[in-house]
């Protein structure tokens, strides 16, 4: 097949591609509003100490992280973080535990199966 014959036939034939186009969008949209389908997310707040570090300062660093790393998951703080980065999520939603701290209680606990569980069956498993 030369290239003009591959021409005609895509010029004969566009409707395919354009039929095959609009299933696409419209096989995604429906998937993406599908009510069992979870908005997605991700964020991260690196807090960087310098200095050196022995064990005292290690103690004394981690006495000054914690209070810090609870203020960030205060309710106000998700709610300037929502209306900053127009997530459209709930600050109590974004405040729910992730599947990744889920996952590491459950390994703390040493429930079987914890690789393959879903978030809802963790949070199943963990409250037995």
């Amino acid at each position: 097949m030369t290239a003009v014959e591959a021409l005609r036939a895509l010029r004969e034939r566009w409707w395919v591609l354009v039929a095959a186009t609009v299933v696409a969008a419209v096989a995604a949209y429906i998937y993406v509003n599908l009510p069992w389908v979870e908005p997605r997310w991700r964020s991260s707040v690196l807090i960087q100490a310098t200095g050196r570090l022995d064990y005292g300062n290690f103690l004394a660093l981690e006495k000054e992280l914690r209070p810090l790393a609870e203020q960030v998951r205060q309710l106000g703080i998700m709610r300037e973080v929502d209306r900053n980065l127009h997530t459209d999520l709930p600050a109590e939603l974004m405040l729910e535990r992730t599947k990744a701290e889920l996952y590491a209680e459950a390994k703390r606990r040493n429930i079987r199966g914890r690789s393959t569980m879903t978030k809802a069956e963790l949070l199943r498993a963990l409250s037995r």
